[in-house]
């Protein structure tokens, strides 16, 4: 008789042995409902994202606000000298 296949699957957040657990909808790693503190959040919208997610979308999303606001400075500092030149234009004729 052949052995029987068993899938182990660790929890992501303790290493232990899952047995029952929630999926993260982003990185798809398992946890156990008390090691990632699943329940409230899956209450709410029925989606859960791990700590880990969360953060690396935050890291992100902290990247593109700098980025935007580097942009608007610059936006700014060209919208000023184009003002000056249209300033020094109109009054010289």
């Amino acid at each position: 008789m052949e052995a029987e296949k068993i899938l182990q699957v660790l929890c992501s957040g303790c290493d232990g042995n899952l047995k029952s657990g929630t999926q993260c909808d982003t990185c798809r790693r398992w946890f156990h409902n008390s090691c990632a503190n699943v329940k409230a959040q899956v209450a709410e919208n029925g989606k859960w994202i791990c700590d880990m997610c969360k953060s690396e979308r935050l890291r992100q999303l902290e990247e593109k606000l700098q980025n935007a606001l580097l942009q608007i400075d610059d936006l700014t500092r060209k919208n000023k000298t184009l003002e000056e030149q249209l300033r020094l234009a109109t009054a010289g004729s």
